[in-house]
């Protein structure tokens, strides 16, 4: 990355930048004021279809009216690697999770997984709570499901262990609550941008408050900017609470990743996170403690586990 250096000349030549080269991450918008900085609410992709991307070297100068200008003068030999190749043993280990989820909940009476989740579902008060409001409106319990999987905060995650209390069939609700999951999916993608910067220009707080969403956003999305598909796959598939669709979507629309990129990914991604939550209701408590663990560490070093597997593929080709 690169840090601004003042240079003063004596000549009567105007001010000039010039941008060096050090080992400080500094974002570009640092350079800006507080006012450019909350318009400007997302990143600029870096999705193209190259092997590689050069770093430019940038040479800023103020001008006489105050504000800075840039101006492109050269690309230094440095390039950084794009992540097109998905590794195959990551999405293996996916996909025997997923096919262990399946087996462990076929193999499961429904009367078992039902009371596994009704002990569960005491955590999740607040879902319970809409869910009971729902049922007393008269909505049908497959509704329900849906509905609660298309909320920010439950999603898929917390629509699951709701259709296991409600004791509908595994199959059902599994599907219900990915397709609940992935309504807001497109519109997020599609119209986020739009929404957020007409809101920003009406409310100061709620500019404020925007800009502190995607501040999150952009610190979570690293790594999905760096493996790109996979990344985003990846980051909604592991259901924890930070990741899901809402937020890939989210991270999606800041990087500026194509429209159908984006919602195969997240589709992919919640179908995964669909069947560990499955595998994670239907065994007892002390197994589901470690799986979680697991999982945890497995979400943990997976980016890791993802460089190291590129760096060494790069290697033996």
């Amino acid at each position: 990355m690169a840090t601004v250096s003042p240079a003063i000349a004596t000549s009567p030549q105007p001010l000039s930048f010039y941008l060096k080269k050090t080992h400080l991450n500094i974002l570009p918008s640092h350079l800006h004021g507080p006012t450019a900085r909350s318009n400007d609410l997302f990143l600029r992709s870096k999705f193209q279809n190259r092997k590689y991307f050069p770093i430019p070297s940038t040479r800023i100068k103020a001008s006489s009216n105050g504000f800075l200008d840039s101006a492109h003068t050269s690309k230094e030999d440095e390039i950084l690697p794009s992540f097109e190749e998905a590794p195959v043993k990551i999405l293996c280990w996916v996909v025997f999770w997923a096919s262990l989820s399946l087996v462990w909940y076929a193999a499961s009476g429904d009367a078992k997984a039902a009371t596994v989740a009704s002990d569960s579902i005491r955590a999740s008060s607040f879902g319970l709570k809409i869910a009971n409001a729902l049922r007393g409106l008269g909505w049908p319990d497959e509704a329900v499901v849906f509905t609660l999987a298309t909320l920010p905060i439950l999603e898929l995650r917390g629509a699951i262990p709701l259709g296991y209390w409600m004791q509908l069939k595994p199959t059902l609700l599994t599907i219900l609550s990915i397709l609940g999951n992935m309504v807001p999916v497109p519109f997020i993608v599609l119209y986020l941008k739009r929404f957020t910067t007409f809101l920003a220009g009406k409310n100061q707080f709620a500019s404020q408050l925007l800009n502190s969403l995607f501040e999150r956003a952009r610190q979570k999305a690293g790594p999905v900017e760096e493996f790109q598909w996979l990344g985003l796959m990846l980051f909604v598939a592991v259901p924890f609470p930070g990741t899901g669709a809402w937020t890939g979507a989210i991270v999606a629309s800041i990087l500026e990743i194509p429209f159908w990129s984006a919602v195969s990914a997240n589709f992919v991604g919640v179908v995964f996170a669909g069947l560990l939550v499955n595998l994670l209701v239907n065994l007892c408590l002390k197994y589901a403690i470690v799986t979680g663990i697991f999982l945890f560490f497995i979400s943990t070093f997976m980016w890791q586990i993802l460089r190291n597997f590129k760096m060494s593929s790069s290697a033996s080709n």
